[in-house]
């Protein structure tokens, strides 16, 4: 017991002394495991914050590749201010649009076409690039984003969510969705310029109101050929005068004199005091300036002709335009009466005789408010960016602008004398009218987009919402890519005379003209938008309304035939198949057979004179599936599609040359009887044929082998042309692809490729042909030099019924 008692109370007394040392055990137990526990906190929020960190700084290095299309580098000089205008626009102008009231317009359907504008959520803008894009995200993008953003924590969440679903490189545009919707508010055609009050009184002579009676009529025209202008031109005006218009808001007014320079408050004061003076070259009315209102934003953003004007050679500016080039500049990249040199020259001729018969009619409105600079500003915007679209008496379209609705569309139409209206559209091989007629649109935004010949995206006009529709392609848009359209099926040349670029990429078709001894002054390529000519003297077809046959001749256009005339007979002057040239005295009275055949060639040359589709040859796509250049690539001649094997379109120049060529032992020995059948029938007015003009077909070896020769002489003609640039130092390409000197190197090196092709290829036939039938020398006999031209000259002198 005592062992016991005694071992209790030593823990009696060890347990009262142990007590204290034990809390102390465990208090400095607690602080250590507590420093532990806040080294490991420490390291912890160390590390996540090191991990957070990582997770955003991530997509700032590695961003999404949705960059788009067009090289940055292509931007010439971008205005900060103006930047952020286009972006507005690209953002707002149309996917932002909504009716301020509903119109309800129509006969008796009642439909409603003011409705919303629309853009696909996965659009984004691109200011720089003045165009859209696919996002490569779900959530819309609205333009590449400032570097500020790309810190966010919202971009980041965005990019690892994109990146782990892999939306990078899947996300697109389905094939059939809508893409864009812009409404008929938002568009400007041409019925609605020739509506205008200001230039039915000012230019087509339809007065309204008591003064119609005591006024003549006095309609613009081309000073040279008395045409009607193209409707195009009073769109540029219309356009013009919105413009001023929405200048003289006063918000306006601050916004763009206040950052340019005086020349702006200038101008701007001028038109001020003119109004003020009662001149009526700014409409003050309501209607016009709500008009005006509504679509400022879109008149402020297009390209003036300064924008087009380039500092210096190599620089490159997307809104350049060859229409605004000097006569140095023009000649320096096209040797003069190349194809494209006589496009370019002939859309210059047009615009300055537009605005000369604008200015004579109206000097003190027009006039004195646009110079000229200003109105090849906007008429290039017309040519260049305008849309087709097709309506019908029907069509609700129309009426948005129309205040007589008791007049019918049809009626309308034909009381506007230009180049192009008052005239129906025709089923191919009748004369009866489908009911439609054909206006030119402006489009905001979708005249932003890119051309191609193979694009991502089809337009059209809805009819029965009267707006444009856009619509994703098949295959869909890639997230990345650009919004293209497509403006319809030109050549190379043309492309860049009406429009002021090529995609150079060989997906067009190329063109030449072998009118190598005359210069064509009546199809001149524009169509009926402008010809130095009368057009009732060079276009045939029936199913157009010719608005200048009642205007006489005058002797300068008298003058520019004789001329011709005289150019013509270059072709006449080598006697195809004659050991002996053909002599023509003065005064002849009868002649021998071979004079009569020579004579009637005569006659078929001058029909055929002015008609440029029977002098042209066009080269198929050298690579017909090439797609747009996305993502910035550049363009590289050597991805362009080699000389493989190609189809060219030459019978009509075949065709020609076999009209050059004849004899009279040719056709079986009935060759005059032939070419005066073709003179008198009614082959030359038929509207049923696609080129309703006389042609001679294939019939003896002989003449076959003499048209083939020719034309071999013709395109040998054509390539001296280019001089120098024909020499191997003149092939090299420039190193800054769509600059203006590579633009001019793409197209003369298609123009002589074609040229060099159709040689290589009628010298080929030609020889397998007189080697395969054995010819005799005398019946293909061919010269290379022309006979004494006084031989010839006496038959401008003799009467055409000789």
């Amino acid at each position: 017991m005592a062992k016991t008692k005694d071992r209790t109370n030593r823990g009696t007394k060890g347990g009262r002394d142990e007590a204290p040392r034990r809390t102390n055990r465990i208090i400095a137990h607690q602080a250590k495991c507590f420093k532990i526990s806040s080294s490991r906190r420490f390291h912890a929020a160390t590390a996540v914050l090191l991990l957070v960190l990582i997770l955003l700084l991530v997509p700032v290095f590695y961003p999404q590749k949705f960059t788009p299309d067009v090289e940055s580098a292509r931007i010439n000089g971008a205005d900060p201010v103006r930047l952020s205008r286009v972006l507005d626009f690209l953002d707002n102008f149309v996917c932002q649009y909504k009716p301020t009231h509903t119109h309800s317009i129509g006969k008796d359907n009642g439909d409603k076409i003011d409705i919303p504008g629309y853009c696909h959520p996965r659009l984004a803008s691109s200011p720089q690039n003045r165009t859209q894009f696919v996002s490569p995200s779900n959530r819309p993008m609205k333009h590449v984003q400032p570097i500020t953003s790309l810190f966010s924590l919202e971009h980041s969440i965005t990019w690892w969510r994109d990146t782990l679903s892999h939306r990078q490189t899947t996300d697109k545009v389905e094939g059939g969705e809508l893409v864009m919707r812009l409404p008929r508010p938002l568009q400007i055609w041409d019925l609605d310029a020739l509506r205008d009050e200001f230039i039915r009184t000012n230019f087509l002579g339809l007065y309204s109101g008591s003064s119609a009676m005591n006024r003549s009529k006095h309609v613009a025209r081309h000073k040279e050929s008395s045409n009607p202008l193209d409707s195009g031109a009073y769109l540029a005006v219309y356009l013009l005068r919105m413009l001023h218009g929405s200048q003289l808001h006063p918000n306006h007014l601050k916004d763009q004199c206040g950052t340019e320079t005086d020349v702006c408050m200038n101008t701007t004061e001028n038109h001020v005091n003119e109004v003020d003076s009662g001149v009526r070259w700014v409409d003050t009315s309501s209607a016009f300036a709500e008009r005006t209102k509504l679509l400022t934003e879109y008149l402020a953003i297009l390209p003036t002709y300064a924008d087009r004007i380039i500092s210096s050679s190599g620089d490159i500016n997307l809104h350049e335009h060859p229409i605004t080039w000097n006569e140095t500049i023009l000649a320096s990249l096209f040797p003069k009466y190349t194809h494209t040199f006589n496009l370019i020259l002939n859309y210059q001729k047009m615009v300055q005789s537009e605005y000369d018969a604008l200015r004579a009619l109206s000097f003190d409105e027009f006039g004195k408010n646009v110079n000229f600079t200003e109105y090849t500003g906007m008429r290039v915007n017309v040519l260049s960016r305008a849309f087709s679209v097709m309506v019908s008496d029907d069509d609700v379209g129309p009426s948005w602008t129309n205040t007589n609705h008791s007049q019918s569309l049809s009626h309308e139409v034909e009381s506007y004398e230009t180049s192009n209206f008052g005239v129906r559209i025709y089923s191919a091989g009748t004369t009866e009218a489908s009911g439609e007629f054909k206006f030119r649109s402006m489009c905001p935004l979708l005249d932003m987009y890119n051309s191609h010949p193979n694009p991502n995206v089809l337009w059209k006009y809805d009819s029965t919402t009267s707006s444009y529709v856009v619509h994703a392609q098949r295959e869909g848009i890639p997230s990345g890519h650009t919004i293209i359209v497509s403006y319809g099926k030109y050549t190379e040349g043309h492309l860049f005379a009406k429009y002021g670029y090529v995609n150079g990429d060989g997906s067009s078709q190329t063109e030449v003209g072998l009118n190598v001894f005359h210069r064509i002054m009546g199809d001149v390529g524009l169509s009926t938008q402008y010809s130095p000519l009368p057009f009732d003297m060079w276009d045939y077809k029936k199913n157009r309304k010719t608005v200048s046959s009642t205007h006489h001749i005058a002797s300068m256009e008298r003058r520019t035939l004789e001329i011709q005339s005289k150019e013509l007979l270059r072709y006449l002057m080598f006697d195809d198949g004659h050991e002996e040239c053909i002599q023509f005295q003065n005064h002849n009275t009868t002649f021998s057979d071979h004079q009569k055949l020579k004579l009637l060639k005569f006659q078929h040359l001058k029909r055929l004179a002015n008609v440029g589709e029977a002098w042209i040859v066009r080269l198929p796509p050298r690579d017909p599936n090439a797609r747009p250049i996305q993502h910035g690539t550049n363009v590289s001649s050597n991805k362009r599609g080699g000389d493989t094997k190609v189809g060219i379109n030459a019978k009509r120049i075949l065709s020609l040359c076999r009209l050059l060529s004849l004899t009279v032992d040719d056709i079986g020995g009935h060759a005059i009887t032939y070419l005066r059948d073709g003179l008198s029938g009614d082959d030359s007015t038929s509207s049923s044929s696609v080129y309703p003009h006389f042609r001679v077909e294939k019939y003896e070896n002989t003449l076959e082998y003499r048209s083939l020769m020719c034309i071999v002489r013709l395109t040998d003609v054509a390539l001296k042309r280019y001089g120098h640039f024909t020499e191997p130092n003149g092939h090299d390409e420039p190193k800054r692809a769509h600059s203006r000197e590579w633009t001019a190197w793409y197209i003369r090196d298609g123009e002589m490729r074609l040229l060099k092709i159709l040689r290589q290829t009628a010298a080929s036939e030609a020889m397998k042909l007189k080697v395969r039938t054995h010819l005799s020398h005398e019946k293909i006999v061919m010269r290379e030099m022309p006979c004494p031209i006084d031989s010839s000259l006496p038959m401008l002198q003799i009467q055409t019924n000789s």
